[in-house]
């Protein structure tokens, strides 16, 4: 039996409730366990806790920062509070898988990844995509030459969402591009895995908010790649992905992010998803495929990794550049972009990051 692992789960929304079921229903032999919860308010935290069999819950987070018996930690915050929950963290030497976007700005993504390496702490950004097996097939494939020269990548990923919804909310880092405009991005970067992009450029559409609603993106590759991708909250689109070789084509079904299905040349190759425990409910398509996540972070954390191979922090460096990229072109303008690691980011000026007195 693999060596246990135990989670702390930074914040109890609903995202946080799939990745734990999706470790609650892990195979016993895989030795995951949540060890502790915490939330805003301990009311909520008690709730989440008894709903997952969970044995500790926490009001602050500082508490959960501190118990000794935690492994790794997932942080499931909304996104503007993601460079400093994880900059604590790390802080601390406590390992951290953060949920996507990594941070709210390239620049706040540099400096927490400058962080990560000169603590020497493990950090990944939770781009579970990359942990499916259908993705490392389609890496293999790609490796292989089974389409040949790849030439473009075709991505959509657009949902309808309620006027009301916080991904079109500014006061919690909503806006198309870093909530799911991240997926068709990683796609891109991980076809074009050895390139940066040459040039970029975003048509779309802003809500009365500043938020982008919708996103079309055409990038170009110096070796003669280009990317179409698309995203939004508009409507919903097909949500799959297409990546064309000299020798063909391979399509990722839909929804791609976390599909099930990869069209080979030869022909049609399944990965079914893994079983979920009987009480399971999940919020988002496909959520059972967390378990990959959880696995190979899990894993990265026994072998005393500081990044996962599968997603490095160049890999978030280079998402996070894209994804700038792709809203300013159409002008979202955020409160982190005038990050100055002034008085509203405390425990940085504080020095409590770095380890500073």
């Amino acid at each position: 039996m693999a060596s246990p692992i135990r989670w702390g789960i930074v914040s109890c929304g609903r995202i946080s409730h799939d990745f734990v079921t999706a470790i609650r229903s892990l195979k016993p032999e895989e030795n995951q366990t949540i060890a502790a919860v915490a939330a805003r308010s301990i009311e909520d935290a008690k709730q989440f806790a008894e709903k997952h069999h969970v044995g500790k819950a926490y009001g602050s987070y500082d508490e959960l920062i501190a118990d000794p018996d935690i492994d790794v930690f997932y942080v499931g915050t909304i996104a503007p509070a993601h460079f400093d929950m994880a900059c604590r963290l790390l802080a601390a030497g406590r390992p951290v898988l953060c949920e996507k976007p990594l941070c709210m700005t390239l620049r706040q993504t540099q400096e927490l990844v400058s962080i990560a390496r000169e603590k020497r702490v493990f950090l990944m950004e939770a781009v579970w995509s990359r942990c499916l097996p259908a993705y490392r097939r389609l890496v293999a494939e790609l490796e292989a030459g089974t389409i040949g020269e790849v030439k473009h990548v075709t991505a959509t990923l657009a949902f309808a969402a309620p006027d009301g919804s916080p991904v079109r909310k500014m006061s919690v880092g909503g806006g198309t591009a870093l909530h799911i405009g991240n997926y068709p991005a990683q796609l891109a970067n991980l076809v074009f895995r050895d390139q940066r992009w040459s040039d970029l450029r975003t048509l779309g559409h802003l809500n009365t908010e500043g938020c982008d609603s919708s996103l079309s993106t055409s990038v170009s590759y110096p070796g003669g790649g280009m990317a179409t991708l698309m995203a939004g909250f508009d409507v919903t689109m097909l949500n799959e992905a297409v990546i064309a070789g000299t020798k063909g084509i391979i399509k990722l079904a839909p929804p791609f992010h976390s599909t099930t299905e990869l069209h080979l040349p030869t022909g049609v190759v399944d990965f079914p998803l893994p079983e979920s425990v009987p009480d399971a409910s999940y919020n988002f398509p496909n959520s059972a495929n967390l378990q990959h996540e959880a696995l190979h972070a899990a894993d990265c954390v026994r072998k005393g990794l500081l990044e996962s191979p599968l997603m490095t922090l160049e890999e978030s460096l280079r998402l996070a550049e894209m994804l700038e990229a792709m809203r300013k072109a159409v002008g979202v303008v955020y409160p982190q972009d005038d990050f100055h690691y002034s008085a509203d980011t405390l425990h940085f000026n504080q020095g409590q990051c770095r380890g500073q007195p």
